[in-house]
């Protein structure tokens, strides 16, 4: 079982009873776990200089901690690398900030305010081609990817959907608004330093439209002003609780931290099986149909029916039959770099592949 996808699709559709009580099941021991790996660094936080002393200092500490991760983005990612981390991102770049219109109601009308400015300018202040997801669906088409979300549920990360998903609770279903204002004042804060070597990379990879990294950079110094400002509105209307502020900054760390370093290994690993390839010779340029292509052939049941497909993917003969297999989708994912195929069909769905398989129906 996906417990992170099921979450996903159950946080973004209207739900019976029965699912809506196992969506809760769910939901609950992830948060549950959550909390338990971040029970390390929580503590009792009783002030807002308390806690706006502890929040400078601890992003001051990610701020200046040396990265590698973010020395290989800047100067060594290849764009097939480049790729697969658009790809862990790309639900959440696709569907940006439309999780968080829950929390509205949640917060007095003076702290709805700021966060409502954050909402604003992420839907592009009225202009949609200046939305974010709009930034981000033009950077995916740049590079050949899809703009359909349907194309990259069942490729994810656990990590990846745990980064969507928390926005769900945390708006939704925490039991505090201080959780969530807490990690929108990291996020905000954090985003600025933390993307900026997706722009080096942009830049060096010569990917023109890079605006969905530069934007936040310049907007979100802001964004993070605004989401302080609407936890010091909510101690002026109603109680706060600033410990759990501040564990609300430390679930977005350690979800965000997770996040890119499962993309990154991600990545790294399909560098590596390319090398891998070129060594023993194997063709490491996209491959066009051939009379020999896909010759070699295995079998596949799917709803009644019988179908060869051809062992090799056509971008990089990647070995389809070592691949992951939805029978409930019908859809055949390349294990190399993650192409998607229409098992009935031959359809390239998603992924660099630029071209069909050869699917021979055997009913």
């Amino acid at each position: 079982m996906d417990t992170g996808k099921d979450l996903f699709l159950y946080n973004r559709s209207i739900l019976d009873a029965i699912s809506y009580k196992r969506m809760l099941e769910l939901e609950a021991a992830w948060i549950s776990e959550l909390f338990e790996s971040i029970n390390s660094k929580s503590k009792t936080i009783k002030s807002r200089t308390e806690f706006q002393k502890a929040f400078d200092s601890f992003i001051a500490e990610e701020r200046n901690a040396p990265s590698d991760d973010a020395d290989y983005i800047s100067n060594q990612m290849t764009l097939d690398e480049f790729r697969i981390i658009l790809q862990e991102f790309a639900v959440d770049g696709l569907t940006e900030a439309q999780s968080f219109f829950p929390i509205i109601p949640r917060l007095p009308i003076t702290a709805q305010m700021p966060v409502l400015r954050v909402l604003i300018d992420e839907f592009g202040c009225g202009n949609l081609q200046q939305a974010h997801s709009k930034l981000y669906q033009e950077l995916l088409i740049e590079v050949g990817m899809s703009t359909d979300i349907q194309s990259y549920l069942d490729i994810l990360n656990p990590e990846s959907y745990a980064f969507l998903n928390i926005f769900f609770w945390l708006t939704k279903r925490a039991p505090n608004v201080e959780y969530f204002l807490g990690a929108l004042a990291y996020l905000e804060d954090m985003f600025p330093f933390a993307i900026k070597c997706f722009v080096d990379a942009c830049q060096r990879l010569s990917i023109v439209n890079s605006k969905y990294y530069t934007e936040h950079i310049h907007i979100d110094q802001f964004h993070a002003k605004d989401a302080l400002r609407a936890l010091w509105e909510v101690e002026s209307a109603v109680a706060i609780d600033y410990t759990k502020a501040w564990e609300g900054v430390q679930i977005a760390s350690l979800i965000t931290a997770q996040a890119i370093e499962a993309a990154l290994k991600k990545a790294k690993m399909s560098r590596a099986i390319e090398g891998i390839n070129q060594a023993y010779n194997i063709a490491s340029e996209p491959i066009s149909a051939s009379p020999g292509y896909g010759s070699e052939r295995f079998s596949v049941k799917l709803k009644g029916k019988e179908y060869l497909v051809p062992v090799a993917c056509p971008h990089r003969r990647g070995k389809l039959d070592c691949g992951s297999f939805n029978e409930k989708n019908g859809t055949i994912t390349c294990p190399l770099h993650f192409s998607k195929f229409d098992i009935a069909s031959g359809k390239n769905l998603s992924g660099p592949a630029q071209i069909s398989l050869d699917v021979v129906d055997l009913s």
